[in-house]
């Protein structure tokens, strides 16, 4: 008999069950009797799954992909072109909803959200046609267009996403989160202030495309928001317990990771880090050295290269050696300044650059890290380290406000692996880097949890 995976269970038997999930206030009826897509959960089905973001937003999805294929369906990740390689090296299709998503972040903190509703013209094309002869649609919500190209298609649907997108009294929205606890009335609230904001701000427009092209009736906030939509959590109950006023639609599964599903190709990944970062690490524990790792992912920072010296100062004073992950916001040493450029060429600079380095080797490499508190980073550095996790807020980036600070800042330090840095001051980061690799205390409840993230997956079969 076939063992399915906590998540692939799930799916088969919420999805196909409640194939008539109603959208929009029973916007449209079940096409058939549940007991015959009961029975369509023996044949393999064609599953696309539709997700906007960053690389941490598309990799789930793709771990994901690989538990479904396992079980003998088809799977097509739809997302940005960048990811394509990416997407289809691990033997899953893809289709391109278009958008850059590095470009779109940029252009909002610059300009603000004029680039993103342009954006929602052109994914108004792009997903009904990467949704074509699909039977199941799993989306991320954040990618807004998903659930109404599912009710024009009749067909199940499902949400999962790396943070909780469900009204609860215990927490509040992860993109309104407040510096203070305000209570379980404003958290519940939060979730509905946050979507109605969304709504209004695209409502005119996606009722307009759902007559046009479509041939769906308006829909509303009150619809939307009374959906009974399924949904899947790819984070961990180890660290945010499923809320006692959730349903039983709404599953917190475990984290979705690529290599416990695939076994990655050790020749490709070894290849792929490069000899000077190999060389570095090997020469900071011939040094008794601790290393820290500083990655800040899709955040933009519009002061990056002050935050950069601030950074540099802190691991000095610390005493430390640093691993800096120049990504979104491009921390490395420019031409233009110099004394940064001279820093980082010397021969006894305790801070090395580096571009895309796989998390799952370089976490398992160093004693902490310093990162926005995304959902997926904060997941591989608790997974990955032996040490301590802490996260720090840029009051001035674009998506401060996001997963980063429920999962990065608040939890790690709630569970006591890690800190809330709250500014860049070179006296705090330098305290916490030395607190990150010293502390005891902190070193084994992080140890703990890395453990028990490691024992469990929500696509491993079971």
């Amino acid at each position: 008999m076939k063992h399915h995976s906590p998540t692939i269970a799930l799916l088969i038997r919420l999805g196909i069950l409640a194939v008539g999930i109603s959208l929009t206030l029973q916007a449209f009826a079940s096409p058939s009797k549940p007991s015959s897509f009961v029975a369509g959960a023996t044949r393999p089905l064609k599953i696309t799954c539709l997700t906007i973001g960053s690389r941490g937003d598309v990799q789930p999805f793709i771990a994901l992909g690989i538990g479904l294929q396992q079980d003998g369906h088809q799977v097509t990740i739809a997302t940005h072109l960048e990811f394509r390689e990416m997407v289809e090296d691990s033997g899953i299709a893809f289709k391109n909803i278009g958008g850059n998503p590095q470009e779109l972040i940029k252009h909002c903190v610059e300009y603000g959200y004029t680039k993103f509703r342009e954006w929602i013209d052109e994914l108004m094309i792009t997903v009904p046609e990467a949704c074509k002869g699909t039977d199941v649609l799993i989306e991320s919500p954040t990618a807004m267009m998903g659930i109404h190209v599912a009710e024009s298609m009749k067909i199940p649907y499902f949400r999962a996403f790396t943070m909780p997108w469900t009204p609860t009294r215990e927490y509040p929205h992860p993109f309104a989160v407040t510096s203070q606890q305000l209570g379980k009335y404003y958290n519940r609230m939060s979730y509905n202030m946050f979507n109605y904001l969304i709504w209004k701000g695209i409502e005119s427009k996606v009722n307009r495309w759902r007559e046009e092209k479509l041939k769906l009736k308006p829909t509303s906030f009150a619809k939307l928001r009374t959906a009974n939509i399924p949904y899947l959590y790819n984070f961990s109950k180890h660290i945010v317990p499923k809320p006692r006023d959730w349903g039983d639609k709404t599953h917190i599964t475990g984290y979705w990771f690529v290599d416990q599903q695939k076994k990655p190709d050790q020749k490709k990944l070894e290849d792929s880090i490069s000899p000077d970062l190999r060389s570095f690490l090997k020469k900071a524990k011939e040094n008794h050295k601790k290393v820290v790792y500083i990655g800040f992912g899709s955040v933009i920072f519009p002061d990056a290269q002050e935050v950069q010296r601030k950074l540099e100062r802190a691991v000095r004073k610390a005493g430390v050696w640093a691993v800096v992950s120049g990504g979104w916001a491009d921390l490395k040493p420019h031409e233009k300044d110099a004394e940064l450029l001279d820093s980082s060429r010397s021969q006894d600079s305790p801070i090395h650059y580096v571009g895309a380095v796989p998390h799952e080797w370089l976490f398992s490499q160093v004693d902490a890290t310093l990162t926005h508190g995304g959902a997926g980073t904060t997941a591989a550095s608790l997974r990955g380290l032996w040490s301590h996790h802490f996260s720090a807020q840029k009051t001035n980036s674009w998506n401060t406000d996001i997963d980063q600070t429920l999962f990065g800042a608040k939890l790690v330090k709630k569970m006591g692996v890690g800190a809330h840095v709250k500014s860049f001051k070179v006296s705090e980061l330098a305290k916490v880097f030395r607190t990150a690799t010293t502390n005891p205390e902190q070193i084994r409840k992080a140890k703990a949890i890395g453990e028990a993230i490691r024992k469990a997956s929500g696509c491993t079969s079971t």
